[in-house]
């Protein structure tokens, strides 16, 4: 065969080595630290009216205490840094798919955009039902005990890492959904199995709701276990949408 009828070779532009991988990986996690630093910023202007209404949650008369110097501005500079993380959340699970697109199917690239919303949305709604559904009945159980003998006076920091810490929580165990779906995606779970796990799925959301309330109140572990069922649910009705 003369050089003239010899096809050229096919050349893959999308193909990438590992040092270009890392590279990619490098970039994207760079952008999501200035993503998280900068809304961090942002959010520690408004630190003192988030203080507020996390305060609201309190029995009436708590005193709030600064124990040292700086512990306000500690503990406004860490409420900070959680709200910059979950605020950046719609930007770090966008480079966390578009890292991992290059190994999806055409038809699975299409559900990048609605995930990501999905994510978000997840977040949103486990830090409003923890704000809402959770945190007020375990914050009235635990500093309502025993007010007949002490008098309530909390450290503004160790009030501010109990909300923050476990609305922090709340958002991430609504990602619960969106994680076993991207697990779908390996094969290693369906729809199918998981529906028939569904009586170990119970004892686990009560085993978890009773590790992430720091409450011995039964309200607000049965309100978490009820969350986490539906949430499981909701994972098994998503894999079946995305054919899993």
């Amino acid at each position: 065969m003369s050089a003239d009828n010899q096809q050229p070779p096919v050349i893959h532009h999308d193909a990438m080595t590992f040092t270009e991988h890392l590279a990619e990986l490098r970039r994207r996690i760079i952008f999501c630290v200035v993503t998280v630093v900068v809304l961090s910023m942002v959010t520690f202007m408004y630190a003192d009216p988030i203080i507020h209404v996390l305060q609201v949650l309190v029995p009436p008369k708590t005193v709030f205490v600064q124990l040292s110097p700086g512990e306000v501005f500690l503990a406004s500079f860490k409420l900070s840094v959680f709200a910059g993380i979950g605020l950046s959340l719609p930007v770090i699970l966008y480079h966390i798919f578009r890292f991992v697109s290059p190994g999806l199917e055409p038809k699975e690239k299409r559900y990048i955009l609605p995930m990501l919303v999905l994510g978000f949305i997840l977040f949103v709604v486990g830090v409003l039902v923890g704000y809402y559904g959770i945190l007020p009945f375990m914050l009235d159980f635990l500093l309502g005990y025993g007010q007949s003998v002490a008098q309530n006076q909390l450290s503004i920091a160790s009030f501010l890492n109990f909300c923050v810490g476990f609305l922090f929580a709340s958002g991430l165990l609504f990602q619960i959904p969106l994680f076993l779906l991207l697990i779908s995606f390996t094969g290693l779970i369906n729809s199918t199995k998981l529906l028939k796990q569904w009586k170990w799925a119970i004892v686990m959301s009560f085993f978890l709701a009773a590790v992430a309330t720091p409450s011995v109140d039964p309200f607000s572990q049965t309100v978490m276990a009820v969350c986490l069922v539906a949430l499981y649910g909701f994972s098994i009705l998503l894999m079946k949408v995305f054919g899993h």
